[in-house]
């Protein structure tokens, strides 16, 4: 029983993730990922937005004036409010509390999730690869720079 209890919360929670993100018109993208990675001592969020087939970061969008930045940092503060509020959720049912939560919502409303156990490793590179295998966005040439820096003073 506890456990419908759990998937029934974490069902409300993604509808949650879902209303808060969909801050765009219809029409104007395609799909809204959202990669939270958290824990103890670190946490990250992280909105791309489809269009056209190819993914940008949100902030791209407050560049170009699609997003107000004072609205973004709202729906910031808000997915920071219920990732802790998740994770609450599962330690009060002894549930094990994911790492790291990818959110895709899809312009007619359906969404998937997908979660990780594994211990966070969230440095730069990593975020880098995982846009690159997830959405498929090229590093820029100065995130290469900056990796290959890291990984040269890490020898």
């Amino acid at each position: 029983m506890e456990k419908n209890k759990v998937l029934e919360k974490l069902d409300e929670y993604y509808k949650k993730i879902g209303e808060i993100v969909n801050f765009l018109p219809k029409g104007s993208w395609e799909q809204i990922v959202v990669r939270i990675c958290k824990d103890k001592r670190h946490n990250s969020f992280g909105i791309y937005i489809q269009k056209d087939g190819v993914f940008k970061l949100a902030s791209e969008y407050i560049e170009i004036g699609k997003i107000d930045r004072c609205k973004f940092n709202d729906i910031l503060s808000q997915l920071d409010d219920i990732a802790d509020e998740i994770q609450e959720e599962l330690c009060k049912y002894n549930q094990e509390v994911w790492k790291s939560l990818v959110f895709t919502l899809w312009d007619d409303g359906k969404y998937i999730v997908e979660c990780s156990y594994d211990e966070l490793d969230d440095d730069f590179r990593e975020c880098a690869v995982w846009r690159y295998k997830k959405l498929g966005m090229i590093p820029d040439e100065q995130t290469m720079k900056y990796i290959q820096n890291m990984e040269y003073q890490h020898l």
